[in-house]
């Protein structure tokens, strides 16, 4: 989350105290905010559904970095992230879901980009193992979500949107990553041919009075 609008980027919608969103804001983001938080609420209704029809899920967002407990990832004291959201928390604890949170660079990507995931108990035997991938390194090629350093928190004016990603799964698999993949290929279609009027007459009248 950006600080402010100096760096080039939007102003934030929200702060860890005004968690819902800031009272006062410019009146061209009211709409963004109520819609990062109508989705927000919809997801975690339907995610405490599906669980109780038996089926498994992960919710991935950036991890919090204004939790001064965390010291190895606190960067703002603003910082409001989605996993203080009402909704987010009520679904947590009704679901027993657990987090991890774990940096992106561990899995060879060119930022650390600490993330985190909430998930139920039927995918603990592939996600628990995350919290042992951290940052290992003194700096890093680009930067995503903020990053954390001996010298301070290093801006990214590229991601400032609330973006929320969701896997759901019926039967837990070792392979759930090929999931993720599969539901960001689209779907097949078929090309739209018009009928003729004369062919949808053969189709519609019986042979006798074709």
């Amino acid at each position: 989350m950006s600080k402010s609008s100096k760096d080039g980027g939007p102003p934030p919608v929200r702060t860890r105290i005004e968690i819902i969103g800031r009272r006062f804001m410019p009146n061209k983001h009211r709409a963004e905010l109520d819609r990062a938080n109508n989705v927000v609420a919809r997801m975690c209704a339907l995610l405490l559904l599906a669980h109780r029809a038996g089926t498994e899920f992960i919710i991935e967002n950036p991890a919090d970095r204004g939790d001064l407990t965390k010291p190895d990832l606190f960067i703002n004291a603003e910082h409001g992230p989605l996993w203080l959201l009402p909704v987010a928390c009520a679904l947590a604890r009704q679901t027993s879901a657990k987090m991890v949170t774990f940096a992106m660079c561990a899995f060879g990507a060119p930022w650390q980009k600490a993330t985190t995931l909430m998930y139920t108990a039927g995918l603990d035997a592939w996600l628990d193992v995350l919290v042992d991938r951290g940052c290992e390194h003194s700096s890093h090629e680009k930067v995503a979500g903020g990053e954390k350093s001996n010298k301070g928190e290093k801006s990214n004016r590229r991601r400032h949107t609330l973006r929320i990603s969701t896997v759901t799964s019926l039967k837990p698999s070792p392979t759930w990553s090929d999931s993720v993949a599969l539901r960001f290929r689209p779907l097949p279609t078929r090309p739209y041919r018009r009928r003729s009027p004369r062919r949808l007459h053969r189709r519609s009248c019986p042979p006798s009075q074709r």
